[in-house]
């Protein structure tokens, strides 16, 4: 679940996730859960075979959303994304909202845009999600690198000026985000250094930026959503309060749900 309670207050709790609703016995306030599934780096045609035999172990329920974190084609072929977007629609009836990782390449984000207009596509952009129960906005991007790869130094002159950019343009966006909104960052690279553990260190700063740490921090996202991270063994971890989640499908195996709910801050651990 997206909550732990204390031992003082689990017994005080039903959850009845078939209608997303978790009831405090003490009180009778309810709060009403919303449902997210979350993944990335399928590479697909590398992983497509994995993902599509791993949609089916499993049942999804009521979920509201889709997110797609990067990196769901390889080397830039498009037409790959066709059967992983297929699977999605197959499998749950939810809205999908994506962003590109370094696999989607700038030259056919176009391309995707295009092609699959029934995804939402965000470029440093912000999407606003609402229901009678909650308000969410959804910050994604592609992220930043503390070092930019071998191949981005020799390829894109400019790359540290773009990623100093990109830090403010996420700042940015989130201190945007009106108060009644919770907020959720959703970025390819990974934007902290705890869900790095099991990659090998010395290649950490290309694999994700700690300089996002900080506008975490003083912006208070609800939760945190990345990809990158193939070999992480720490797929999830907390930085003050704030819920950091990698969702790399080499990582875990499967799609991640994610309760996303409102009003239960009081009762985190």
């Amino acid at each position: 679940m997206f909550y732990s309670l204390p031992d003082t207050y689990s017994k005080a709790f039903i959850n009845i996730a078939q209608i997303g609703i978790l009831i405090n016995l003490n009180s009778g306030e309810y709060t009403r859960i919303m449902k997210i599934a979350a993944v990335s780096d399928i590479h697909s045609p590398k992983y497509l075979r994995e993902f599509v035999e791993s949609l089916k172990i499993r049942k999804y329920h009521d979920i509201a959303l889709v997110l797609l974190a990067g990196d769901i084609i390889d080397k830039g072929a498009v037409s790959f994304m066709r059967p992983v977007i297929n699977a999605i629609k197959k499998t749950f009836k939810s809205r999908i909202i994506g962003i590109y990782g370094n696999e989607e390449y700038d030259s056919v984000k176009n391309d995707i845009k295009r092609e699959f207009n029934d995804v939402i596509w965000l470029d440093d952009e912000t999407y606003f999600y609402e229901t009678s129960d909650i308000k969410v906005a959804i910050v994604g991007s592609r992220g930043v690198l503390d070092r930019p790869t071998w191949w981005q130094q020799r390829n894109i002159p400019n790359i540290r000026e773009i990623y100093l950019a990109r830090i403010k343009k996420i700042e940015s966006l989130l201190r945007a985000v009106p108060k009644n909104y919770k907020k959720i960052l959703l970025t390819h690279y990974s934007p902290t250094y705890a869900t790095l553990v099991g990659e090998d260190k010395r290649v950490w700063p290309m694999l994700g930026s700690r300089r996002l740490e900080k506008i975490i921090l003083n912006t208070r996202p609800k939760i945190v959503i990345h990809g990158h991270a193939h070999r992480s063994v720490k797929v999830e971890a907390w930085l003050r309060g704030v819920r950091i989640i990698n969702v790399a499908f080499p990582a875990r195996k499967e799609v991640t749900v994610i309760d996303f709910s409102e009003g239960l801050e009081k009762y985190l651990i």
